[in-house]
């Protein structure tokens, strides 16, 4: 699981340097796809990592829920640019600081893993240990 946290922690710092690149260098290239794909991964990645929980489980809900809405603004507001006449690019300057705050987030949450002593936090980890007393009992 650390190698899990670590791997996106890490895919997180790459695609916010990259995004950086992105807007400076705005080439169109074929390398543009691989850095799509990364964010895609990265962005997966982060969900899932919110889903399964980090020591910060505030940091958790808010980017489940930047996530949520912000995936939805960012098709909303990109649409909205491109039908506008004088935006060439077709990008709004929102959805861009909706993303950059998405993989800071994304940092933020996978950035420490939960340890073992935390998960005895967890109600189904808690009737694990009951079913087992239980069991252990029953068999005296």
């Amino acid at each position: 699981m650390k190698l899990f946290f670590k791997s996106l922690f890490i895919l997180n710092i790459v695609s916010f340097l990259l995004s950086i690149l992105y807007l400076v260098f705005p080439i169109e290239t074929v390398y543009l796809n691989g850095y799509g794909l990364l964010l895609i991964v990265t962005l997966t990645g982060n969900i899932i990592s919110s889903v399964i929980g980090s020591q910060s489980k505030k940091a958790d809900f808010a980017y489940l829920i930047l996530s949520s809405a912000g995936l939805i603004a960012v098709m909303l507001l990109n649409t909205a640019a491109s039908l506008s006449p004088t935006n060439t690019s077709s990008r709004s300057i929102l959805s861009i600081g909706i993303l950059f705050l998405m993989m800071i987030l994304g940092a933020i949450v996978t950035r420490t893993p939960h340890t073992k002593g935390q998960l005895e936090d967890f109600s189904y980890h808690k009737d694990s240990q009951k079913r087992k007393q239980r069991k252990s009992l029953e068999s005296f």
